[in-house]
């Protein structure tokens, strides 16, 4: 198909980003949704990094946070954006 090299699937790098997700928000909070967009190519061995920042939030308890996060390859080059919503326990903050 005339690729550079091996791609890494988008479900996989959407995965990455779930789990990016996960950690920031711990045990106690919930993943309620998450919505992503392939931007570019990922080739097996780019290394990556994951940005987020808290867009929204609303409600007492569980509080509902809105983000938005960014997926960048070495070359400092968006290839998947997303937005997602949490759940937080009221006692949480950023």
């Amino acid at each position: 198909e005339g690729l550079p090299g091996a791609v890494v699937q988008g479900p996989v790098l959407g995965n990455y980003l779930v789990q990016a997700v996960q950690r920031w928000i711990g045990p106690m909070g919930t993943l309620r949704r998450i919505d992503w967009r392939n931007q570019g190519l990922v080739l097996f061995g780019d290394d990556l990094r994951c940005e987020g920042a808290i867009v929204a939030m609303s409600g007492a308890s569980p509080l509902e946070v809105q983000c938005t996060l960014s997926l960048r390859n070495q070359r400092d080059e968006e290839v998947m954006s997303a937005k997602a919503t949490v759940e937080l326990p009221a006692e949480w903050r950023p």
